[in-house]
């Protein structure tokens, strides 16, 4: 449920089935070394969200952030913010963007409350074609 607003959840050339491996390996190859951190926030003992950290010199992104749907609206999606940004403020990064779909308003909601501006927008157009 992490992933409902995804670019590939929402593509129709993408079943479920393809999303949810999809955002899996993602997540494993961030875990394995593709990120610099992976920052976890747990709730009762259960993993709760995890957000990752990737630095290129001075430049922070945030390739991939995700909340349980059972703790959304507590503050989780904040909490891991904050610890990415103080992440890469003690990693001597000087600018840190993230990127979401134009659909995913709370998402837009958390990275606004937590200081990020508009820096830019994409918009990205297709057809499925029968046949």
């Amino acid at each position: 449920t992490a992933f409902v607003y995804s670019r590939f959840a929402v593509d129709p050339f993408f079943s479920a089935q393809q999303v949810e491996g999809f955002h899996r390996q993602w997540v494993t190859n961030l875990h394995n070394g593709l990120a610099q951190a992976v920052l976890v926030s747990e709730t009762d003992g259960e993993v709760a969200g995890f957000v990752s950290c990737s630095l290129s010199g001075e430049d922070g992104r945030i390739p991939l952030i995700a909340t349980d749907a059972r703790v959304r609206g507590q503050g989780v999606g904040t909490s891991l913010v904050e610890a990415a940004l103080r992440w890469f403020a003690d990693n001597d990064a000087r600018v840190v963007r993230v990127k979401t779909q134009a659909t995913n308003i709370p998402a837009i909601g958390l990275y606004e409350r937590s200081g990020f501006v508009l820096e830019r927008s994409e918009l990205t157009f297709s057809v499925a074609l029968d046949g």
